[in-house]
């Protein structure tokens, strides 16, 4: 059995294949086509320290492993909360990004009634849905935005605090 501090080294020393697996399985986590039942894991074997890159049942216990992070496989539409004008503001941008001159919102016209109006007109000129377009706009930012060095920062710190016998407290949950 590997010790928390030969987990870290062995971590600290493979930073590049790590990195790339970290990115790799937070790309996984966000497709659309993915499973809500599974989660993508970068691992450290605690036996033989050999790393590890799985996707795991929701409810899948793999003792033999040192987590260094999980990412849940969700829609990325979900994993966000928009409202409808940011909606139809992402949209629009969308439609003119196309060369496209997708209608205005009127003066007096509320943000829901405006959003169905322009998901109408990208059903009817364009082959193309709403949804999938937010989908892949929301997706593409969340992977722009992932920082694969900063996720292997936070995994090492744990594992250092681990190895000098700090416990982290476990996570709470926000709904509470």
């Amino acid at each position: 059995m590997r010790t928390h501090q030969d987990l870290y080294e062995i971590a600290a020393n493979s930073r590049d294949c790590l990195e790339s697996l970290l990115t790799q399985a937070h790309r996984e986590s966000l497709n659309a086509d993915a499973s809500d039942q599974n989660t993508s894991i970068v691992a450290l074997g605690r036996e033989n320290g050999a790393i590890v890159h799985a996707v795991l049942l929701q409810d899948e216990q793999r003792p033999e492993l040192y987590i260094l992070a999980a990412y849940p496989h969700v829609n990325p539409i979900e994993a966000v909360v928009l409202y409808a004008d940011e909606k139809a503001q992402i949209l629009n941008a969308w439609c003119l990004e196309q060369g496209m001159a997708p209608p205005e919102q009127g003066e007096e016209e509320g943000d829901v009634p405006y959003l169905g109006r322009m998901v109408s007109w990208i059903r009817n000129n364009t082959q193309d849905s709403a949804g999938d377009i937010l989908t892949d706009l929301i997706r593409e930012q969340l992977l722009a935005a992932f920082d694969a060095a900063n996720e292997l920062e936070d995994a090492l710190s744990e594992l250092s605090d681990l190895a000098q016998g700090i416990v982290r407290p476990a996570p709470q949950d926000d709904a509470d």
